[in-house]
């Protein structure tokens, strides 16, 4: 080998060819196998006029490599194999000119000494890679489908036309020359099975096109792009790429598309890396379209703008933005990513997990040059903003997670002694320990984030904690231990059953807050649970005892000693938290009337206590002068007016409550259907408002004949309280089903129910009543029946004046002591009337239409002028009606007060009312029910069966609603243990389904 290298080196003048000695000569060029064998060959020649043919190389048969500047090789040299194969070979300065024939096989061929004429890529179809630097013109013509070409990297002026070669083509680079044609662009879409693209890089290039074809490639992973580009003609999709890389760089500042960043989407599979640098785009795009890139470079493009919140989804785990014009803050959605914003015009609060770790160039240097309000190389920071939660791994390697980790792998040091950290993209690090470890008798780990000078122990396995001792101050529990945790999400601890809040932890300490006042009291157990694993320990706590202000709740309320604040009584809430119980809770619950076309003096009653500061009354939106004042009642001069509803709103002590009261009256009253008049059948007592029927009629509207022929009605009380009237086949039963506390939003607070509760206290003659005393033991129900069995009778109730006619009854339902939970709640009664029809078994009646009629209903209203109101309520079943009167006052703590009745449903088979009443602690209501025999009545439908088969075509459910008439919204209401400014405001309308 020396002989022949010797040789060599003599005929081409490389002088350390000529001096080679094989002892030393492997040595110093690192070119021989492990054999000793010569395998590169690396020639500089000095001389320039000796031709090398392949036959000097044969003393040289394991050469497969040739480095070669300055030489003239043989014409046959790179045409002829031969021994040595020489399958590499990279010329500089050399004869070579021109490729004029096929090479002989190379996995690779470089050469710099070709002259501007064409190379056919026939020629090279037994190169695997081929590469020259010399600006040449490609000739691509025939199938190269069995070439073996798959590199090829040159500078050329055009592309040639793939499209007829079939290449295999791999990898393209090229430097585009001068006079670069980008027209020819399009020819790569030819390169189906092209995996890497390189414009190769050359700033003095004119601008091209963007080779647009790229989007159809269907295996391009890698896309390098270094010349400068022209403005894009369209958004760029790459949608349905796989590229890996991207690197746009020296592509100049026309790169956009109007303004914008040229791409519309990135492609749907992984991409290691996005880089557009130095461009120019007015704006950060949407980094939504990033969302599958690990690396964004997009530095030194002058972007504006704002950096989003970062999506859960993105998987950006590095973003370069350095060197642009961004404004706004950074979230802290981007702790887990590393950012590179130097040299921009952010501002605002840099998150903890950038801030605790300035005082390290390594990250601050990544955050200069801005306008961060807390930008601080001395910072510092403590275990609520970094914490390690647990560490993973095995004898040999170790896992550090936790939050707020930084950024710098050399930034942590651990005994026993660990080496090799990587920074992962959840934000956690990997390493190695030096020595392997034995998790059975090492428990824990210490590890120190030299920056911010943090130090943590962290237990090596699932160790179970263990609780040494714990104290109490006021709330706060402190727990001594071991094998606790940094992480105070991972605990969770309990006295007894009472959760104690985890504030902060650390391996050997846990702080707890039971929650200001204590409200247990005693001894406990005490359990620390850390990621599923349980530790016990005694413990006795103490509770907080507070004294209300002032400790008497000014005798208008108790004082709860678990909280420091009064329960109110129902009149009283608490404004000023140091003078508890001290301002009215008041309410307007009923007003006197005066004539609507005069006005007048008007008392309006309710609660109003005895501090009237800042009164103010107003009666639709107009501002009254109050003429006196005391607890129940404001006296007031108003005007003239339309009967109806009127809004009034009273404001004192800074609250105000708002509602409708029915201020006006005429004397001449309405009554229900004119009372027949234009038929004679009656005439109209406008004093009272009911009619007096003349001789035949009957009825509250004196439409129905008296039938004097016709069956009677019976009237029967129960023991249950239950009221029966029948009449022949026609039969209504007449109970009261419950009583419901509702607040102001309708919902049920309590629900009593009546049937079957009621205990008989007292039965005279017509006069039955009955009892019941509510679970509170406070409130008591009175209800009174009585019949109207011997002659018509009348009646005065509420300064109204009525008759119940012979075999009718009148129901008083009287409410006492009723104790609400808020003065905004009202009451609900529920009277249920079921009317039932015997089944006739006389076989010549069955079949008869007249015996089986249809149910008809029928209502009127009255003079207040309340929408689709009623007073009047007429069912009528085979020739039996049964007169419903709903009377349009009641007493309302002893006072009376407009009472609204509605028909919230209605068919064939059942009526539902419902009747309104004021907030009222003492309540009377008095509906009265009358049945009477038509005369179109078939005596011929009687029943010759004495027993009776009932079917039930119809029912009439009456619910007595308490305050749609004084409805009331609170906005803000002291209520039980809660002060706070108190607005009341009026309640929408009742749901049309209660």
């Amino acid at each position: 080998m020396d002989d022949c290298i010797r040789s060599l080196g003599t005929k081409i003048g490389d002088t350390l060819l000529k001096d080679a000695q094989s002892s030393t000569f492997c040595t110093i060029t690192n070119n021989c196998n492990s054999n000793g064998s010569l395998v590169k060959l690396q020639i500089n020649a000095l001389f320039t006029n000796y031709s090398i043919p392949r036959s000097d190389l044969n003393c040289l048969p394991n050469l497969n490599s040739i480095n070669a500047q300055n030489i003239i090789l043989d014409s046959k040299f790179l045409y002829e194999a031969g021994t040595p194969n020489i399958t590499e070979i990279a010329i500089v300065n050399s004869n070579i000119q021109t490729i004029d024939d096929i090479l002989t096989p190379f996995s690779s061929f470089v050469i710099n000494s070709l002259s501007n004429n064409p190379v056919k890529l026939s020629h090279l179809k037994n190169v695997v890679s081929f590469q020259t630097s010399n600006l040449i013109s490609l000739e691509a013509s025939g199938d190269q489908s069995t070439s073996k070409l798959t590199r090829l990297e040159v500078s050329i002026n055009e592309l040639p036309n793939f499209s007829s070669t079939n290449l295999g083509l791999k990898e393209l680079r090229f430097l585009p020359g001068p006079s670069f044609n980008d027209q020819t662009l399009p020819y790569i879409k030819s390169l189906t099975s092209l995996i890497e693209f390189y414009i190769l890089p050359n700033e003095t290039n004119p601008e091209i096109d963007f080779p647009y074809d790229i989007v159809s490639l269907p295996n391009l992973k890698v896309l390098h792009i270094g010349n400068k580009l022209k403005p894009a003609n369209k958004l760029i999709d790459l949608s349905n790429n796989i590229l890996n890389t991207v690197f746009l760089y020296l592509q100049g500042s026309n790169f956009n598309y109007n303004g914008e960043f040229p791409f519309s989407s990135m492609p749907k599979t992984f991409v290691a890396k996005f880089l557009y640098n130095r461009g120019n785009v007015l704006k950060l795009p949407d980094l939504n379209i990033f969302s599958n890139v690990l690396i964004l470079d997009i530095t030194n493009s002058n972007v504006g703008g704002t950096i989003p919140i970062k999506e859960p989804s993105w998987n950006l785990g590095l973003l370069y933005l350095n060197d642009n014009k961004l404004s706004g803050s950074i979230d802290e959605s981007w702790c887990k990513s590393q950012l590179f914003v130097n040299n921009n015009e952010l501002n605002g609060i840099l998150p903890k997990c950038i801030y605790c770790y300035l005082s390290d160039p390594i990250v601050s240097n990544r955050f200069v040059n801005n306008s961060f309000n807390n930008f601080n190389t001395s910072s510092s920071c403590s275990y609520e903003d970094i914490y390690i939660s647990k560490i993973t791994g095995s004898t040999t390697s170790i896992g550090i997670l936790g939050k707020n980790l930084g950024y710098n792998t050399l930034n942590i040091k651990t005994e026993p002694q660990s080496k090799g950290f990587t920074l992962l993209a959840s934000g956690a690090f990997t390493g190695s320990y030096l020595v392997p470890i034995d998790t059975n008798v090492i428990k824990f780990v210490e590890i120190d984030l030299v920056v911010p000078g943090l130090h943590f122990t962290v237990s090596t396995g699932p160790n179970a904690p263990i609780s040494y001792s714990a104290s109490q101050a006021n709330s706060t529990i402190d727990i001594a231990g071991e094998f606790f945790s940094y992480d105070k999400s991972s605990i969770v601890a309990t006295i007894g059953s009472t959760n104690c809040n985890v504030l902060k932890s650390t391996f050997y300490s846990i702080q707890c807050d039971l929650g200001y006042p204590v409200k247990i009291n005693g001894d406990f157990l005490l359990q620390v649970n850390v990621s599923g694993l349980i530790n016990t320990l005694p413990i006795r706590i103490l509770k907080t005892v507070f004294q209300c202000q002032p400790n008497d709740c000014n005798g208008k309320g108790t004082c709860d000693g678990d909280t420091g604040l009064c329960n109110c009584d129902i009149k009283y809430i608490t404004i000023d938290p140091t003078n508890m119980c001290s301002v009215p809770n008041h309410y307007i619950s009923s007003s006197t009337q005066v004539l609507s076309n005069t006005g007048g003096i008007i008392e309006m009653n309710g609660w109003f206590g005895d501090t009237y500061s800042l009164k103010q009354l107003k009666l639709n939106g107009k501002t009254l002068s109050i003429i006196d004042i005391n607890s129940t009642t404001i006296t007031v001069n108003i005007g003239v007016g339309d009967i109806g509803p009127v809004n009034v709103e009273y404001a004192q002590n800074g609250v105000i409550w708002t509602g409708v009261i029915y201020p006006y009256f005429k004397i001449i009253k309405s009554c229900p259907n004119n009372c027949g008049a234009q038929l004679n059948q009656g005439a109209c007592n406008t004093v009272t408002g009911n009619c007096d029927c003349k001789s035949g009629y009957t009825g509250f509207d004196c439409k129905l004949p008296i039938n004097i022929d016709g069956p009677s009605s019976e009237t029967n009380v129960t023991n249950n309280g239950s009221t029966i009237i029948t009449n022949q086949d026609i039969q209504f039963l007449i109970s009261i089903d419950y009583i419901a506390e509702l607040d102001f939003n309708s919902n049920s607070v309590e629900i009593f129910n009546l049937t079957n509760n009621w205990i008989l206290n007292l039965k005279n003659d017509s006069i039955t009543t009955f009892k019941q005393t509510l679970t509170n033991n406070i409130t008591q129900l009175l209800l009174t029946i009585e019949e109207v069995d011997q002659f018509d009778k009348t009646f005065h109730f509420a300064n109204n004046i009525f008759t119940i006619l012979k075999g009718g009854f009148k129901i008083s339902i009287s409410i006492i002591d009723w104790l609400f939970e808020s003065n905004l709640n009202t009451l609900q009664i529920q009277i249920s009337t079921d009317l039932t029809t015997q089944v006739l078994n006389n076989n010549n009646n069955n079949n008869n239409e007249k015996c089986n009629q249809d149910t008809q209903i029928e209502s009127l209203g009255g003079d207040n002028k309340i929408l689709n109101g009623i007073n009047y309520l007429k069912v009528s079943k085979n020739g039996k009606t049964l007169y419903g009167r709903f009377q349009d006052k009641m007493l309302s703590d002893g006072r009376e007060n407009i009472i609204i009745t509605k028909i919230i449903s209605q068919d064939d088979k059942s009526v539902k009312v419902i009747l309104n009443l004021p907030h009222c602690t003492q309540c009377l209501i008095d509906p009265d029910f009358s049945l009477l025999v038509n005369p179109n009545f078939d005596s011929s439908c009687e029943n010759d069966d004495n027993s009776r088969k009932w079917v039930i075509p119809v029912a009439v459910v009456v619910s007595v609603v308490g305050a749609a008439i004084l409805v009331i919204v609170c906005l803000l209401i002291y209520k039980k243990s809660t002060f706070m400014k108190v607005q009341v405001h009026k309640l929408k309308r009742l749901n049309k389904n209660n």
